[in-house]
């Protein structure tokens, strides 16, 4: 059907799009446009908790490409197994997730004492369901990076993530 077809058009757009930025940042053309956070030592080490492998993916290297650790996880019951046998300086974790979602696991180790100051995580998500700051901080988390996102965004975040951690 045109809708279908549409559709699969649609798809194969964003694919070859997607697959353009992959290659683009794994040869870096893309980074004369993004501020390294080589030189901040307050994070070094970043966990990436989302179920979508192409979403782990794009942010593992942009976060590598500037210096960062990377761990990975899929769901929010993985990311506290992670949490527990890795350190870990800040966790970027989608909301909306399988088996345990980002707001039961920032729930669960805010409950196990770490703060908003010591422990930054950031809520990846496509919603606009928070949009405040104030919301976001009830629920555990410090910052918002909305889905689509560029590697500035990731960038801006880290800098005021970092700014914040003293």
């Amino acid at each position: 059907s045109e809708e279908n077809r549409e559709y699969l058009e649609t798809i194969n757009i964003q694919s070859f799009e997607l697959k353009t930025k992959i290659q683009n940042l794994l040869s870096d053309h893309d980074s004369g446009n993004v501020i390294s956070n080589r030189d901040k030592k307050e994070i070094k080490h970043v966990l990436i908790v989302d179920d979508v492998p192409i979403n782990r993916t794009v942010l593992k290297i942009m976060l590598k490409r500037m210096g960062y650790d990377v761990s990975e996880a899929v769901n929010g019951q993985e990311a506290l197994k992670k949490f527990e046998n890795e350190s870990v300086d800040l966790i970027l974790m989608d909301i909306s997730m399988p088996v345990m979602d980002g707001l039961e696991a920032a729930k669960n180790l805010r409950k196990k004492g770490y703060t908003l100051e010591n422990l930054p995580i950031v809520a990846v998500t496509a919603s606009t369901f928070y949009n405040s700051k104030e919301s976001l901080h009830s629920k555990g988390f410090n910052a918002l990076l909305r889905k689509p996102f560029k590697e500035k965004d990731l960038t801006d975040i880290l800098n005021t993530v970092s700014a914040n951690l003293n």
